[in-house]
């Protein structure tokens, strides 16, 4: 449920891109490619850490779910810096591996450094995510998806992008702002669970 209701999010964010035009659409497609990179990267990161605080919680070894989630949470923010480094680097000529439209590469550019600063709490809220789903703690993530995609996120990209007329920069605005929130809510939530255990 938490993942069909983020990838909600982003069937919603591409139907409002759409109602911009065509051009805003294929440049959104070319920037959500280039993130699933990054994402791939961040879930293998988190699958890995669900596995290790469920083996230490199932050991009962609380100071170790605590240091597996901590060391999850230091290898996901070094990829994203990797990530974001590398992007910044190529963002001017990235585009031109999809399109030879110099339109749909202007827009690309205008969505990268969004989608350079989102890198950051993507990577943090699928760790913590994928920590609590390790120790079992499912439902909560489900909630927290469904307030920061769907209470959040969605209205926030609309707001940006059609009441103040942002376009599709303020549409996209609405992934960080999302995932922000989730990384509040789960590392709450996480915090909870692992300070009230020895």
């Amino acid at each position: 449920m938490q993942q069909g209701l983020e990838a909600g999010t982003f069937c919603f964010t591409a139907i409002m891109v759409g109602w911009l035009g065509c051009l805003s659409l294929a440049a959104h497609q070319i920037a959500i490619t280039i993130s699933t990179v990054s994402y791939t990267t961040f879930l293998g990161i988190g699958s890995a850490v669900a596995i290790r605080t469920g083996y230490f919680k199932g050991a009962d070894d609380w100071a170790q779910v605590r240091k597996q989630t901590v060391a999850g949470l230091h290898i996901g923010l070094a990829t994203a810096a990797i990530v974001c480094l590398a992007l910044w680097i190529v963002q001017d000529d990235v585009s031109r591996l999809f399109t030879d439209s110099t339109e749909v590469m202007a827009i690309v550019v205008t969505l990268l450094p969004i989608l350079i600063l989102y890198q950051f709490f993507d990577g943090v809220q699928i760790i913590l995510a994928n920590a609590l789903r390790g120790l079992a703690d499912v439902k909560a993530i489900m909630w927290v998806s469904f307030i920061t995609n769907f209470l959040i996120a969605i209205p926030s990209g609309y707001l940006l992008g059609f009441i103040f007329d942002m376009g599709i920069a303020g549409i996209w605005l609405a992934y960080p702002i999302g995932f922000l929130f989730s990384d509040l809510l789960l590392g709450r939530r996480a915090l909870r669970l692992m300070r009230g255990k020895k």
